[in-house]
């Protein structure tokens, strides 16, 4: 189960572009990082429905393209709402 469970934290890490800051605390991090490691957790169980109240409300620009352009291809690819 535990081996299970880091596989599927590495997935969505890799998924969202980070799966090199897998081991980095949170202070080691950007706010857009953060933010995508955020998204990363709320994927991991795979849910049909994904509430996300103002997921960039912090972010600069750039990252709020990144970050709504990412979660709009994995809603599609994973079928979500």
């Amino acid at each position: 189960a535990k081996r299970t469970a880091y596989a599927t934290a590495y997935h969505w890490l890799e998924r969202v572009g980070l799966a090199d800051h897998a081991k980095a605390l949170p202070g080691e991090m950007s706010g857009g990082e953060a933010q995508r490691i955020a998204i990363a957790r709320a994927l991991c169980p795979q849910p049909s429905i994904l509430f996300a109240d103002e997921p960039t409300g912090s972010l600069d620009s750039l990252n709020t393209e990144y970050v709504m352009s990412g979660l709009v291809h994995l809603a599609r690819e994973h079928t979500m709402t």
